[in-house]
């Protein structure tokens, strides 16, 4: 069990890089690795109508993990690699989107895919984990999907001083500004509602 504050703030911001490497095209990549009906990097290239070399850098991008999801020559799922898809694809689920039924060659479900994880891959660095992990932990159906519980809303100041601190210890400087526009992406991904002073996590902010 993760308790020192920093050590903590790690396992968040790899966590994030973890999602954050999840674009729609190299999540398609690892789900056609995870396929035994598809064998070789230039059969993935096909499926999804780009180039090998596109296919080896998605590959390198995921066996490069903080925590390995492919590992190379193969390519191979490494079993972290099942454990997150699974975890992803229940996220996706509750939320309308099922893995198993996706056309990786067609762009309407790749748009689908685009959509429900919008906007973690399209973040960049930690402050998108740090500040979605702070709204978890004071939503009142606490770090996970609890739908007996309804959320109740979540002060905006005890947010941003908890993610200045965790980037502080980090030896980073963050600004309110920096962060509230973290925020305003969370809430035109469909993850959150905000007024002047609290935030209301959506079901989808919860998975």
């Amino acid at each position: 069990m993760v308790t020192h504050p920093e050590q903590l703030t790690q396992v968040v911001i790899e966590a994030g890089e973890i999602i954050q490497s999840l674009k729609p095209k190299r999540l398609a990549t690892l789900s056609l690795v995870e396929d035994d009906t598809v064998e070789t990097q230039r059969e993935i290239a096909t499926v999804l109508g780009c180039s090998p070399p596109t296919v080896s850098n998605h590959l390198k991008i995921f066996s490069e993990l903080p925590i390995p999801m492919v590992d190379r020559p193969g390519p191979s799922i490494t079993q972290a690699g099942h454990q997150i898809l699974g975890h992803l694809n229940e996220y996706m689920a509750e939320l309308g989107t099922d893995l198993d039924d996706i056309d990786w060659s067609h762009p309407d479900d790749m748009d689908k895919i685009d959509e429900c994880l919008d906007p973690l891959h399209t973040s960049r660095g930690p402050l998108l984990s740090l500040v979605i992990y702070s709204i978890g932990v004071r939503n009142s159906a606490g770090e996970t999907l609890n739908l007996l519980h309804a959320p109740e809303p979540v002060r905006i100041s005890p947010v941003v001083a908890d993610v200045k601190e965790r980037q502080q210890r980090r030896g980073e400087t963050v600004s309110r500004d920096q962060i509230r526009w973290r925020l305003t992406n969370l809430e035109k991904g469909g993850c959150i509602t905000i007024d002047d002073k609290t935030i209301l996590i959506t079901e989808k902010g919860e998975a």
